[in-house]
């Protein structure tokens, strides 16, 4: 439980997206200091940053090889001994009904749903968060 909050507290901290508020904090303060040369590269940096996430589709070149690492739902099996449905996320009503289909398409498979909220407060029960 410790590692979950400790992991919880490090990535809002140091998640990508973050780290660009941080560099810009870090050029605002260089910048209201006096050190006009630091307060540059940081806005430069956070200039790159935007750029190559807002600009360059990495999204795609990153989500490319998971996407075809396995086999589609669409595909039939031959057998099947287990469905792992992994929980949380936007669209979880979306993976229990898929699940649901798939449990009945092979009924000897054994059904595993984890997961659940990552909030740290709040309802961790409510599925719409």
């Amino acid at each position: 439980m410790l590692f979950f909050f400790l992991s919880k507290i490090f990535w809002g901290l140091f998640a990508p997206s973050h780290i660009i508020v941080w560099t810009s904090i870090a050029a605002a303060i260089c910048l209201t200091a006096g050190r006009q040369r630091a307060g540059r590269n940081f806005a430069v940096i956070i200039a790159l940053l935007l750029i190559f996430i807002g600009m360059i589709p990495t999204h795609i070149w990153l989500l490319r090889p998971l996407e075809f690492r396995y086999i589609s739902v669409g595909h039939s099996l031959d057998h099947v001994t287990g469905i792992l449905t992994l929980g949380g996320g936007q669209d979880e009503r979306f993976r229990l009904t898929a699940t649901y289909a798939l449990a009945r398409q092979y009924p000897s498979a054994r059904v595993v749903c984890s997961g659940g909220s990552n909030a740290l407060i709040g309802d961790q029960n409510d599925i719409d968060s």
